[in-house]
């Protein structure tokens, strides 16, 4: 997802098919991005605005984890 411009082309193509959560939600559920420190990834490609863990809700961009200011394509 960062730094490979190509897969940004297939979002819109796969995106229907990801899993939701009840919360709406694509990112935990449908795409799940490991360790945590890079679901700021999830803002960036699928346009999340929060993530979910053990009931806490966190906003995305975070500023602690990475990606936090740019998609691993615009900026280094």
């Amino acid at each position: 997802m960062a730094g490979v411009p190509h897969g940004l082309e297939l979002i819109p193509l796969i995106k229907p098919m990801m899993c939701v959560n009840l919360r709406g939600s694509i990112g935990g559920t449908g795409l799940k991005l490991f360790p945590d420190r890079l679901n700021n990834l999830a803002h960036w490609v699928l346009g999340e605005e929060t993530f979910v863990r053990g009931g806490q809700k966190i906003s995305l961009p975070h500023p602690r984890w990475r990606y936090s200011t740019h998609d691993g394509l615009s900026a280094s």
